[in-house]
């Protein structure tokens, strides 16, 4: 008879993986075996392309590196668990490589060939009807009559392996496979490298995660180290796959950015809370609307047509020009800061609000509690926006009470309110501040060499460094607010010959309260903004080019389709104090007191610096006021100071040697 092996013996023949002894620890550290999982091992026995499986199944993507280490770790837990099953031949098989089970499954035409081969019996019979050869000469004659034979088997054992590796998965499948719950830790689903930085940001559990990117927008992973667009895009996209076991995921609205998303998009995104909120999404509290305000002045005089005193506020924030800059928000913040605590920290109406409120409110501007409180950089529809950062200062009080006591002359004049608390309570005295109080907030005439240094030794031909190169330099010399450079474009450039001096460029710049102002631009700064326009493939100064071109661009794809969208002041801000941080550690080591000047350094910081340094270098006052744009000399006045080193010099001489 035919020598047959048993089906339990098809796995002694073939080579395995390490799956033996101990298992090795794999680095992707994970926990659930997912059904993604399961997806990327069965493509794995098929011998589909790895990078394939990875970037169809792995928050990893492309990184074939991790892609392995998680592999294996799927592969450790399966063998593991067939063990811990006691199916010693599902362990077995499932450890074997597929590269060793070399072939595909039998074609047609393999399929024919090996039906044409006899049995091991048909050819006993054939060729020893006497039965003349023991079984051993009769193998050896059907070996060398049918050669083909071996390597059929092969091919049919390989596949009844495969066969068999397919089925032990799909068992195991049924015992492990976990759904993802919100309470599970990152770490039981993501591979620990993506996990450990979403845990530095606070994200332990899937709720987390869901609740960080709804409350940051589709910039949330910018807010995460080292996790960058298209990793974040994986994870969005495995928390959608997982939607219906988690219970709730990540809307479509939620990644809408920010400037472009309306009101009703916003609303959306925040919860149906009540209690403090922007004023937005201020709901009334029953009995707080104020139509019964003792204030309130009732009858037909009133010349609003208003429901409540959130109405009012509206209506008053409505007349104010231009609706939305920055006068507008800082006017909006104020009031409601006011309105929220009125009604949630003292219980009345707005129209209810007398003296002694405002004396309390006052004095809670100085110390508010702590649940009034969040970071600054929240988007207004979260629902841990807080309407305060931090405690006021007292300049920041008086401001507050100006602000309030022109929105209640505004309700007097339109007959909404009869009196105005406000003009009887005492502001708090603003502080003494000597005229070089902005010195210590802007760069000495060393540290500005030290970062012109740094920004001489960027890469020129790169287009992220020509941006740094120019924007410093066009701040420090025009001591132009961030809003002012952000906005400004090719079209608010002119020029005039004047007698003497050539022809000279200047720049229209509309600033605080829209007010407008001419810029002179120094000649090296116009060689700088000609090479800077050249640089972005724009044309010289002069040429004709598109007026409504933003001075300073945007990169990449982002500016071939927004050429006139400019980078916004925000931004803005973020490209300088990234150059300032990085130009602050390159001097770390060898000049640590500067490193320490330019770190602490801010945007604003610049046009402070401007101003003394204008001024130090003989700039006239009045020169150096209408350049900033101040409406007071007074103000211009605080860059106006002796010179540190003549009055150390003095004290030196004064006291060195008598003490």
């Amino acid at each position: 008879m035919q020598h047959v092996k048993s089906r339990s013996s098809d796995v002694t023949d073939v080579a395995f993986i390490g799956t033996e002894g101990r298992p090795r620890p794999s680095p992707a550290a994970r926990e659930h075996l997912g059904l993604e999982h399961f997806a990327l091992f069965r493509g794995y026995l098929e011998r589909l392309p790895l990078e394939r499986l990875a970037d169809q199944y792995l928050e990893t993507g492309l990184d074939l590196r991790r892609a392995r280490t998680t592999l294996r770790w799927i592969r450790e837990q399966l063998v593991t668990a067939a063990r811990r099953e006691r199916d010693y031949t599902g362990a077995r098989v499932l450890g074997i490589a597929p590269e060793v089970l070399i072939g595909s499954p039998l074609m047609s035409g393999d399929a024919a060939s090996a039906s044409s081969i006899p049995t091991l019996e048909a050819f006993a019979e054939a060729y020893d009807p006497y039965e003349c050869f023991t079984q051993k000469e009769l193998l050896a004659l059907f070996q060398e009559a049918h050669p083909e034979a071996r390597s059929d088997r092969r091919q049919v054992r390989n596949d009844r392996l495969r066969a068999r590796q397919l089925r032990a998965l799909a068992r195991l499948q049924q015992l492990l496979a976990v759904k993802p719950q919100v309470h599970h830790h990152v770490r039981g689903w993501f591979h620990q490298a993506i996990a450990g930085r979403l845990e530095t940001v606070g994200i332990l559990t899937l709720l987390d995660l869901i609740a960080f990117i709804r409350t940051h927008g589709p910039s949330w992973h910018a807010r995460v180290h080292r996790l960058g667009p298209v990793a974040a895009t994986r994870l969005q996209r495995w928390l959608d796959a997982h939607e219906g076991s988690l219970g709730q995921g990540v809307p479509a609205h939620a990644l809408v950015p920010r400037r472009a998303a309306g009101l009703d998009v916003q609303r959306l995104l925040r919860p149906q809370l009540g209690g403090i909120a922007p004023l937005e999404f201020l709901s009334v509290p029953m009995g707080l609307d104020g139509q019964d305000g003792h204030n309130r002045l009732i009858g037909s005089t009133c010349r609003l047509m208003v429901a409540h005193d959130l109405g009012a506020v509206q209506a008053w924030l409505a007349t104010l020009h231009p609706i939305g800059g920055n006068t507008w928000r800082s006017y909006r913040s104020h009031a409601e800061r006011f309105l929220n605590w009125a009604w949630f920290e003292r219980g009345k109406a707005l129209s209810d609000v007398d003296v002694q409120d405002g004396a309390a409110y006052r004095e809670f501007l100085a110390s508010p509690a702590p649940h009034w409180i969040a970071s600054r950089h929240l988007p207004r529809y979260s629902a841990t926006w807080r309407p305060f950062a931090s405690a006021l200062a007292p300049a920041s009080i008086r401001l507050s009470m100006t602000v309030l006591q022109r929105l209640f002359n505004w309700l007097m004049a339109v007959q909404y309110l009869r009196y105005n608390p406000w003009l009887l309570i005492a502001k708090p005295k603003p502080g003494h501040r000597h005229r070089g109080a902005n010195r210590g907030r802007s760069l000495s005439q060393g540290d500005w060499g030290l970062l012109k240094d740094y920004l001489d030794r960027l890469d020129p031909a790169d287009p992220i460094a020509q941006r740094r190169q120019f924007v410093l330099r066009f701040a420090y010399a025009t001591g132009m607010r961030l809003s002012e450079l952000a906005r400004a474009r090719v079209g608010d450039l002119s020029c005039e010959n004047l007698d003497g001096l050539g022809m000279r460029w200047r720049l229209v710049v509309t600033g605080k309260g829209e007010h407008t102002r001419v810029v002179e631009l120094a000649k090296t700064l116009v060689q700088m903004l000609q090479r800077y326009l050249a640089q972005r493939g724009m044309g010289d100064v002069v040429d004709h080019i598109d007026p409504d071109v933003p001075l300073i661009g945007r990169l990449g794809m982002d500016a071939q389709r927004h050429p006139h969208q400019p980078l916004s002041p925000n931004g803005l801000a973020n490209m300088l104090r990234q150059t300032l941080a990085e130009a602050a550690s390159v001097y770390e080591t060898d000049n640590p007191g500067a490193a320490h000047q330019i770190r602490q350094a801010t945007p604003h910081w610049l046009r402070h610096t401007f101003g003394t340094h204008a001024v130090a270098r003989g700039a006239a006052l009045d020169v150096v006021k209408d350049q900033m744009g101040h409406a007071s000399l007074a103000t211009t006045s605080q860059y106006l100071h002796p010179e540190r080193r003549k009055r150390a010099e003095d004290m030196d001489k004064a006291f060195g040697e008598h003490l």
